[in-house]
C-alpha cells in the first residue's frame, strides 16, 4: 500500500502540473523530479500517523472515507508549506491552482483505490460476508478463545481486549490482543458495533466498571454467561 501510494501521489502531482500548464510531458529536470517526489515524501508519514495503513482493506468501513480525506488534506497543506519554503529558496513558483488540483486528484485516487481493492480482494462469498458484523471480544482467556472459534462463521473478530499486559501484543488463533484503550481504533478501522465480555470469573463490580468504560463508544456491550 505504501509503494502504491508513492507511485500514485507522484503521478497525481505530475498530472496537476500538466493540467495547469497543458503540457503532458514527463519531468526532465531535477527540480521537476523533486517536486513530484516531495508529494509522497510528505504524505506517507501523514498517512501513517492517521492510521491509513492499520486498517484491513477487506473490512474497510465507509466511515474511513472521512479519515482518508482528512489525511490527504493535511498532506496537501504540509506540501504547500514545503513548496513555499523551496520557492523562497529559488526553486520556482508553484501556481495556486496546482495544490487544489492535486488535493482533488489525490483524494479520488487514495479513497477510490482502497474501496476498489476492498471489492477486488473480497472473497467469492462477498455477499454473505458483507452481513458479518465486526465484534471485539473482551478477554483472551479460554472462554474468549472458545467464543472466537464459535463466532468465526457468523462474525468478523476484529480483536481481543485484555487487561493483562503480558498478553497484549500477542495473538490467539490469528486474532491480535490489544489493551482496552485500543478499542477506539478498532471501532474506527473495522466498524465494530459490538463488544462481548468473555471473562466468567469477573465480579459484578468489575463487570460494571468495564461496561461503563466501554459505553462511551456507542457500541453494544454483551456479557458471556457463566
Amino acid at each position: 500500500m505504501v509503494c502504491f501510494d508513492i507511485a500514485v501521489l507522484s503521478i497525481m502531482m505530475w498530472a496537476s502540473f500538466s493540467l495547469r500548464f497543458d503540457r503532458w510531458t514527463p519531468p526532465t529536470t531535477g527540480d521537476q523530479y523533486w517536486i513530484m517526489l516531495s508529494a509522497p515524501m510528505v504524505a506517507i508519514p501523514t498517512f501513517i500517523a492517521m492510521g491509513l495503513y492499520r486498517a484491513v482493506v477487506r473490512y474497510l468501513p465507509e466511515r474511513a472515507i472521512w479519515t482518508m480525506l482528512q489525511a490527504v488534506t493535511i498532506a496537501t497543506v504540509v506540501w504547500v508549506l514545503v513548496a513555499f519554503l523551496t520557492t523562497m529558496a529559488g526553486r520556482g513558483v508553484v501556481p495556486v491552482s496546482v495544490p487544489i488540483m492535486y488535493w482533488a486528484l489525490a483524494s479520488v485516487a487514495i479513497i477510490g483505490s482502497r474501496f476498489v481493492a476492498k471489492w477486488l480482494f473480497w472473497p467469492v462469498t462477498r455477499k454473505a460476508l458483507v452481513q458479518r458484523p465486526a465484534v471485539v471480544i473482551y478477554g483472551a482467556g479460554e472462554a474468549g478463545t472458545q467464543l472466537a472459534q464459535s463466532l468465526r462463521g457468523t462474525h468478523f473478530i476484529a480483536g481481543f481486549l485484555d487487561d493483562a499486559m503480558v498478553l497484549q501484543g500477542r495473538e490467539v488463533g490469528g486474532v491480535a490482543i490489544f489493551p482496552p484503550s485500543h478499542l477506539g481504533t478498532l471501532v474506527r478501522d473495522f466498524g465494530v458495533k459490538q463488544v462481548i465480555l468473555s471473562i466468567p470469573s469477573l465480579t459484578a463490580a468489575r463487570r460494571k466498571e468495564i461496561v461503563a468504560s466501554l459505553s462511551g463508544f456507542g457500541i453494544k456491550v454483551q456479557s458471556l454467561p457463566r
